[in-house]
């Protein structure tokens, strides 16, 4: 019994010793990592970074923090914001200069331009004519939901198109 206790004692040092001892980084993982990364394979750089990171462990030296940094922007870069927030947010509580944050500004304009309207979408400002495209003088409200100047209306046919609807006549229904 007291042999089987004494093993136990000695495997739990190792174990804490392991747990609690300095990690060693894997220098070529490290670099595959940025390589992928420089060669826009974001997808494996965040794998390859998110492994530095766990082997490393939570060391607070600044090899820990680029690789960080590494694996926030590789997440950032393949289209993960919501992941890549978690780490920059963790990032952050260590201390970080705003400048390290612009792979992660790019992507979310990015992200904001993919949600946008295109730019030559056509939008339609209620307050303007269809046919002069200024702003309404007496207004004539067209069966379409339109509104024309009541002198741009008076010019037109009355089987003319609507620009905005062009297969629909201003004077048709709904």
């Amino acid at each position: 019994m007291n042999v089987l206790k004494v093993l136990l004692v000695q495997l739990l040092e190792l174990i804490v010793q392991w747990l609690f001892s300095p990690r060693k980084l894997d220098a070529t993982m490290a670099q595959v990592a940025q390589d992928a990364f420089n060669s826009r394979d974001y997808r494996l750089a965040a794998e390859m970074f998110e492994k530095c990171v766990k082997d490393l462990g939570p060391a607070d030296s600044a090899v820990a923090l680029d690789l960080q940094f590494g694996y926030a922007d590789s997440l950032a870069n393949c289209g993960r914001l919501r992941d890549a927030l978690v780490v920059y947010q963790c990032v952050y509580k260590r201390g970080c200069a705003p400048e390290r944050l612009r792979h992660l500004a790019v992507a979310l304009v990015g992200a904001a331009q993919a949600i946008a309207p295109p730019p030559h979408a056509v939008t339609i400002d209620p307050l303007a004519c269809v046919v002069c495209g200024n702003v309404l003088k007496q207004p004539v409200s067209w069966n379409c939901g339109h509104c024309a100047c009541s002198p741009c209306d008076e010019k037109l046919p009355r089987d003319a198109q609507c620009p905005r609807f062009v297969n629909i006549s201003k004077n048709s229904l709904m």
